[in-house]
């Protein structure tokens, strides 16, 4: 355990490094003691100083920080640090260019699907939905017809990936011939069926870094009445319209019965409205 002074830049630094740089196999915690609003004397240490209170007081709080008058001030040093960054990443990125072009000419069709997936380049739902074949397999749960559907959509989306907390054999969201992405047993690093274990709101956080990366196409699978553990994460996903990610919710009715009263969505569709 370390404990410093969290407005002492230097000291916070030197901290982690020591921390970092400690061998003992024992987690480690640094406790950082600061005073909130510090150099507002007007709100400084009470809880006045949360959202705008502060700032009809901001340029003498500059000033008492020792801030510059220019608001948007910075340093030379700064400007001369950063300047040496851009240079290295450009030499980095024109070498790493050369590569890509190099695999690009030689393999035309993989370009060509990174790109799309980059751009993101995908049927809208109206045509998705055309390449469907009719299914015409009579009365069927409707997680058995949404995993036909699946099959379809990862067949006209390469980079389609799907996983399940822990439910694919119920929920039904497994893309066939797809593999299983992970390292032992039958599972390698291309595959496209993710196991996320009994742990919703991971996946959800998972799925949303995945989108947020801007290759995929990820969606996850779960009973809806398990919305429950990981409703943060789709929240975040509405919010900043990761429209990468989406949701495959699986037993829908409160008619849900074997599994009794701890698997029956009551009031959950109109939860997530």
């Amino acid at each position: 355990t370390y404990e410093i002074d969290g407005h002492d830049l230097e000291s916070v630094e030197a901290t982690i490094a020591a921390a970092k740089a400690s061998k003992n196999g024992k987690p480690k915690f640094i406790k950082c003691n600061t005073i909130i609003g510090k150099g507002v004397e007007e709100v400084e240490g009470t809880n006045a100083a949360h959202g705008e209170a502060g700032v009809p007081y901001v340029d003498g709080a500059r000033k008492n920080l020792g801030l510059p008058d220019e608001k948007w001030f910075v340093s030379e040093e700064t400007r001369d640090f950063f300047a040496g960054v851009q240079g290295k990443n450009k030499a980095a990125y024109d070498e790493w260019q050369k590569t890509y072009d190099s695999w690009t000419a030689a393999n035309p069709d993989l370009a060509k699907q990174l790109t799309d997936a980059v751009e993101d380049n995908v049927p809208s739902a109206e045509e998705l939905c055309d390449s469907i074949p009719e299914l015409n397999s009579g009365a069927e749960a409707s997680r058995v017809s949404g995993y036909k559907a699946i099959q379809e959509i990862s067949k006209a989306v390469p980079h389609y990936i799907s996983g399940s907390a822990d439910l694919h054999g119920s929920t039904r969201n497994y893309i066939d011939n797809g593999g299983n992405f992970g390292a032992g047993f039958d599972k390698s690093y291309a595959g496209k069926n993710l196991y996320f274990g009994i742990r919703e709101h991971a996946m959800g956080s998972i799925l949303n870094g995945i989108a947020y990366h801007g290759i995929f196409k990820a969606s996850g699978s779960t009973f809806a009445v398990f919305v429950d553990y990981f409703r943060p994460t789709i929240r975040v996903a509405c919010l900043a319209e990761l429209n990468r990610v989406s949701w495959v919710l699986t037993h829908d009715s409160i008619g849900v019965g074997e599994d009794g009263p701890t698997h029956q969505p009551v009031e959950t569709v109109s939860g997530l409205r």
